[in-house]
């Protein structure tokens, strides 16, 4: 029997109310963990709103799929409400060395 993973921890997403130009949320797929953050941009300088690593990234394409999935959107989805970003931007996956197969497939999902 395969072992199952447990979820990442759990964090919590405050308020922003500070005005911003733009809102950009981002995300930094990995092989196991993806990365998410959302910055703000004031006059041309950088602000950090907030990150962390996603509870409950995608896994696996087979493993209840349709649960996780529906679990990772809605995380996804309470980042868009609290933070109402104008944009979505993705860091490409690079493989270091891995053979790919299904790793390829479950990063596509994640974009």
């Amino acid at each position: 029997m395969k072992k199952q993973r447990k979820p990442n921890k759990l964090y919590e997403l405050r308020p922003e109310r500070r005005r911003h130009d733009h809102r950009i949320l981002s995300f930094d797929p990995g092989s196991r963990n993806m990365g998410i953050s959302c910055v703000g941009v004031i006059d041309d300088k950088i602000d950090v709103i907030a990150n962390s690593i996603m509870t409950n990234p995608i896994t696996s394409l087979v493993d209840s799929y349709t649960t996780r999935r529906k679990v990772f959107i809605d995380e996804i989805n309470r980042w868009r409400s609290m933070y109402s970003p104008q944009a979505v931007i993705s860091e490409r996956f690079q493989m270091r060395g891995m053979a790919g197969g299904p790793l390829i497939e479950l990063v596509q999902e994640f974009c």
